[in-house]
């Protein structure tokens, strides 16, 4: 009466076997799918008139409303507030509000270009995070400082509207209430037109 037992319990442990490599394989295939390729797309290295092309704030031009936050990985301040920026942005996104990072990892003379992007998707993928990052490359940063009047410290996070007029902004380190802010005041006029 024991070996049919035996033998059934042998059945349903091999049973149990194969949907245990049926299942890590098949999360094997879904990961590589799903969590390396939109890392890939979403960092770039990028020079000041190719940025001023994303960010597309010429006068008259249609654009969405936009928070941009400028960070690098080397900064602890704005990895500190990398997280609630990230949080915040996606609970707007689906209102309509575009989210851009520009990174300064690559602004670093030690730091090559292969370094810099991996230094940005390695964060990324630490953090879990799914966002647009151009890496910023320019001789310096004066032009960038000029055209969107930035103090030249970071992080610091920028919101346009969706005429692309800067309505706000935060210089130094920002928490969850700065960025909701932020939001708010780029989607304002968005809704009102």
């Amino acid at each position: 009466a024991r070996a049919p037992v035996r033998r059934c319990k042998k059945q349903i442990n091999l049973l149990k076997f194969g949907l245990l490599i049926t299942c890590v394989l098949a999360c094997t295939s879904c990961g590589e799918s799903s969590v390396s390729d939109p890392f890939e797309a979403a960092v770039e290295i990028v020079d000041f008139e190719q940025l001023m092309n994303r960010l597309n704030l010429e006068a008259g031009a249609k654009t969405e409303p936009m928070l941009v936050n400028f960070w690098a990985t080397w900064c602890p301040p704005c990895v500190a507030e990398l997280p609630d920026f990230y949080q915040v942005s996606s609970t707007y996104r689906q209102q309509g509000l575009r989210v851009l990072t520009i990174s300064y990892d690559y602004m670093v003379p030690e730091v090559s270009a292969d370094q810099a992007l991996a230094n940005v998707r390695q964060h990324l993928e630490w953090q879990g995070f799914l966002m647009d990052v151009l890496i910023y490359d320019d001789e310096d940063f004066d032009s960038i400082n000029d055209a969107l009047k930035l103090p030249g410290p970071i992080p610091l996070t920028l919101a346009f509207n969706a005429q692309g007029q800067e309505v706000g902004r935060v210089e130094g380190e920002a928490g969850p209430r700065d960025f909701h802010d932020l939001a708010r005041r780029a989607l304002a006029t968005a809704t009102t037109r």
